[in-house]
């Protein structure tokens, strides 16, 4: 559910601004509402100083901590790795350039330059040159020495007396002024000096209190310049016009703290209008899918939180995507695992994978799956465990007059039927809550076809839809459902045709709305069916991933089988590992991405969902 928000509006002397400011910083209830053009220079300067602090947090949380360090100011230690970072750099390239000279005067082994020098005071020209050995020929009268070759390639230095023969096509070399023994000396200098940067650098990282501390203090005077900046100058700047939203539940706090200062200030109900920032508050079950509401958009305030409704069916639609018990009990393991080792942060994401993988490990049983073999005697009559228990996994394969049943086709079916249905009937009551009584006729109509149409489907036994009922329920399903009359079942589907027809747009006129009706229908077929079929999905992710077991399973078992080898058994041992290790990773993404496209795509188009509000972030202390 979304928490019920009351809209402040306060005029205020510009004189309390200041003290005012803090007093409702203390209170940490209030979102100032943003009505500023741009940024002042010290809002400007203090996002600057905020970005920097955080990106250098973020590297430091990358690196190995060390002890060492015990500054304890925030801003000397960010001066202090600004420094060794751009000291880091400085000295990584001149590491480079040495790589660079070394490269080109390794070839020619170690010599001193100071030596060339003093030969070409005395007219003895020594020239260097890097060649291919059929080049040779064009020094023909120069004289040379090879000093160095390597596959086809030369490196020869010439010696000439008083000048130089110029050779067509061939530049020599321009060596470092240094020799070899120099450049080694100095590659070693600087990588110690590397090495005592990064050390630095991992004692600041071992030391992250005081920055941390820096970051608050950062994030606290921003908000406090943007709740300041947010308050508009009125009646010749000496009456201050700030807008904000309070919970319900908390405008007594507000009120409060609001009578020690000189201002007027009024509670009201929000407008359609207004961009109410959201706050989510929903049972602990429930809470743990706000994530997931997030990853999308949060609702807008004036329509119903889909949270709560779509939970039930995304833990279950993942479920039936993996489908497996081991595969379950693996997800569960590692949640749990993740629960003692992540910090406290990650504890709600942890616990949703726990509960996916409950989800997952009833489904397998359902679907008769255990790390891809089944789990009770299926078709073949092999299970792991007693056949006799195989009634509960009512969604496996069975075989019926000669013809293989999915159950969980029709299972998938009768799911995505279920949650549009849920979907439209939100979607009245958003537009019963903002429109009123007539503007959800349409969408109650909907829901009448909608019902019609599953009955038809069922009557038909489309994909085996009637089958699964008699499975789990034992009552001939055709015959029951075949007895309806017609004209029975024709009463929802002749009122949901009139509701469609008469108040698709209500606030058209009657001679528009009848033509548009037969667009809506058209809608409505192609898109139920579209929406309907996209829920088979959920059957076939589970049946590829249990073939996909199964099959490693088989190849696996193959290499072990028979006579062979008794050592072989550890080939075998690797390939399960291995393959359900594949096969687990892929069908975790899959069941997390499918139910996904169900819930935003289908669910939400079918709900009307229309989202885009601010979260609600109330002006306060940072907390560390």
């Amino acid at each position: 559910m979304i928490t019920e928000m009351k809209k402040l509006d306060l005029l205020l002397y510009h004189r309390e601004q200041e003290q005012f400011l803090t007093s409702l910083r203390d209170a940490g209830v209030v979102h100032v509402s943003e009505r500023y053009d741009a940024l002042s220079p010290e809002a400007e300067k203090l996002r600057g100083e905020l970005i920097s602090v955080d990106r250098v947090i973020s590297e430091l949380k990358r690196r190995k901590a060390q002890a060492g360090s015990t500054e304890s100011d925030g801003e000397t230690l960010l001066a202090l790795y600004e420094k060794s970072h751009a000291d880091r750099d400085h000295l990584q390239q001149k590491l480079a350039n040495v790589h660079k000279d070394l490269g080109t005067l390794e070839p020619w082994g170690n010599f001193d330059p100071a030596q060339i020098e003093k030969l070409r005071k005395r007219k003895v020209l020594t020239r260097f040159f890097e060649i291919s050995d059929h080049q040779l020929a064009l020094f023909e009268g120069i004289p040379f020495e090879l000093i160095h070759k390597k596959g086809s390639t030369c490196w020869i230095v010439t010696v000439e007396q008083n000048e130089t023969k110029l050779i067509a096509g061939i530049d020599p070399l321009l060596l470092p002024d240094v020799s070899l023994e120099t450049l080694k000396a100095e590659l070693r200098s600087i990588e110690s000096a590397i090495v005592a940067v990064e050390k630095t650098l991992d004692q600041i990282a071992g030391n992250m209190v005081p920055l941390t501390k820096l970051k608050t203090s950062v994030e606290e005077a921003l908000h406090h310049e943007t709740a300041r900046i947010s308050m508009v100058k009125v009646a010749e700047n000496k009456i201050l016009h700030l807008e904000g939203w309070v919970p319900v539940d908390k405008t007594a706090n507000v009120a409060t703290v609001l009578s020690d200062y000189s201002c007027w200030y009024e509670f009201s109900k929000p407008a359609e209008t207004d961009a109410v920032p959201v706050k989510m508050k929903n049972a602990p079950g429930f809470r743990l899918f706000e994530s997931i509401t997030k990853i999308f958009a949060l609702p807008n305030y004036f329509e119903i939180d889909p949270t709560p409704f779509f939970a039930p069916f995304y833990a279950l639609f993942f479920g039936l995507c993996l489908g497996d018990v081991g595969y379950g009990s693996l997800l569960v393991i590692l949640a749990l695992i993740g629960m003692a080792k992540f910090p406290i942060k990650a504890r709600p994401v942890m616990v949703l994978g726990v509960v996916l993988g409950i989800s997952t490990m009833i489904s397998g049983v359902l679907l008769n799956s255990f790390f891809g073999a089944p789990l009770f005697a299926g078709i073949d009559g092999k299970g792991i465990l007693d056949g006799s228990y195989g009634g509960i996994a009512f969604l496996k394969s069975v075989e019926i007059d000669g013809k293989t049943i999915f159950p969980a086709m029709a299972f998938s079916v009768y799911l995505g039927m279920i949650q549009i249905m849920l979907g439209i009937l939100l979607k009245a009551a958003n537009n019963l809550r903002s429109n009123g009584f007539v503007y959800a006729l349409y969408p109650i109509g909907t829901i009448l076809l909608v019902f019609a149409s599953t009955v038809a489907l069922v009557q038909m036994n489309f994909l085996d839809m009637a089958t699964l009922i008699q499975i789990v329920t034992n009552i001939p399903t055709a015959e029951v459902v075949g007895s309806i009359s017609t004209e029975l079942m024709s009463i929802p589907a002749i009122v949901g045709l009139i509701l469609l027809f008469l108040f698709n747009n209500p606030d058209k006129k009657i001679g528009v709305r009848l033509p548009l009706g037969l667009w809506e229908l058209y809608g409505f077929v192609t898109g139920l069916m579209g929406d309907a079929l996209s829920y088979i999905r959920l059957f076939a992710l589970g049946l590829a991933g249990g073939l996909l077991g199964m099959a490693f399973n088989d190849i696996a078992f193959m290499i072990s089988a028979g006579d062979s080898p008794k050592f072989l058994v550890v080939f075998t041992i690797l390939v399960l590992i291995l393959g359900h290790t594949i096969n687990f990773s892929l069908s975790v993404l899959g069941s997390f991405v499918h139910p996904l496209r169900l819930t935003f795509v289908e669910f939400y188009k079918n709900l009307n969902f229309r989202g885009g509000s601010k979260p609600y972030k109330p002006f306060m202390k940072t907390k560390e």
